[in-house]
């Protein structure tokens, strides 16, 4: 399964600690292993310095928990599994059909249309009460 890591730095310290800290975790960074059992497929970094992302691909939950839990002293994590846009089209095909099945997305097509009238009704008040005070000043 592939996972969408988020890491940004921890908060609220000052500039001097944020930067011992960088120091320290680059020094632990470059000592660390990932499990073997873990593809990066990305591992990236922000270009503000505020944090990175990494996708990797694994089966197992606790070898990420691995990772964020040695580096939490420094960093707030957030991990997302997500699955490749082609595996997710057929998913979602099938949902779509579903809904669609349940009536569920006419009823949505026409709570949009009937939001879009309403929006209409009152741009055409606001454009003929407009057009009157045009009128009134020639």
């Amino acid at each position: 399964m592939k996972f969408v890591v988020r890491w940004a730095a921890v908060p609220g310290r000052s500039a001097r600690k944020r930067q011992r800290e960088l120091r320290r975790s680059l020094e632990i960074l470059v000592r660390w292993l990932p499990p073997e059992d873990q593809t990066f497929h990305q591992f990236v970094v922000r270009v503000d310095g505020g944090g990175g992302f990494a996708v990797i691909e694994t089966d197992s939950a606790a070898g990420l928990l691995d990772g964020v839990a040695k580096f939490s002293p420094w960093f707030e994590f957030e991990v997302f599994p997500v699955l490749d846009i082609a595996d997710a089209v057929s998913v979602l095909d099938t949902a779509v059909h579903w809904l669609d099945f349940m009536g569920v997305s006419s009823y949505a097509n026409q709570q949009q249309k009937k939001r879009q009238q309403n929006k209409d009704k009152k741009q055409a008040k606001k454009d003929k009460e407009r057009a009157k005070k045009n009128k009134k000043r020639k």
